[in-house]
């Protein structure tokens, strides 16, 4: 049965030699026909190639191509001119960046400072009041 290709899916029986050479005889058949069907949807290609080039043959003339070409070399020139533009743009808000972060630490660091100053101060206030107001008898004690 592995030599015929195993069991026929159809009936569930094991191919006869007969019946295996139909069934390659019709695979051959088949793909012949995809070959031509191939060929010719090949051949139909090339020829609306051709139709499509030799429309388009003598189309353009060597005056449009300077032309195109000296407004493409202008175009490059500006697309690089704001590419560098774009570098020193990016490059200035890198440093400005930097210094801000620094600018934050700095002030974020004084506000710590400067908050630890007043309480201290506070804290002295209270006990100077605090020692004032003990040492004199001026509340009636």
């Amino acid at each position: 049965s592995a030599v015929f290709g195993g069991v026929n899916q159809e009936t569930g029986h094991v191919w006869t030699f007969a019946d295996w050479e139909e069934w390659e005889e019709e695979e051959r058949i088949n793909k012949l026909d995809e070959l031509k069907e191939q060929a010719k949807k090949d051949e139909e290609a090339r020829a609306l190639l051709e139709q499509v080039n030799s429309a388009l043959k003598d189309q353009v003339k060597g005056y449009d191509l300077e032309s195109t070409q000296r407004l493409m070399t202008e175009i490059n020139t500006l697309v690089s001119q704001m590419q560098q533009m774009q570098s020193a743009v990016h490059q200035r808000i890198k440093s400005h960046e930097g210094i801000a972060k620094r600018n934050h630490q700095k002030i974020k660091k004084s506000g710590v400072v400067e908050t630890l100053l007043y309480l201290l101060i506070t804290g002295y206030q209270v006990y100077t009041v605090h020692n004032w107001l003990l040492s004199t008898n001026s509340l009636g004690r």
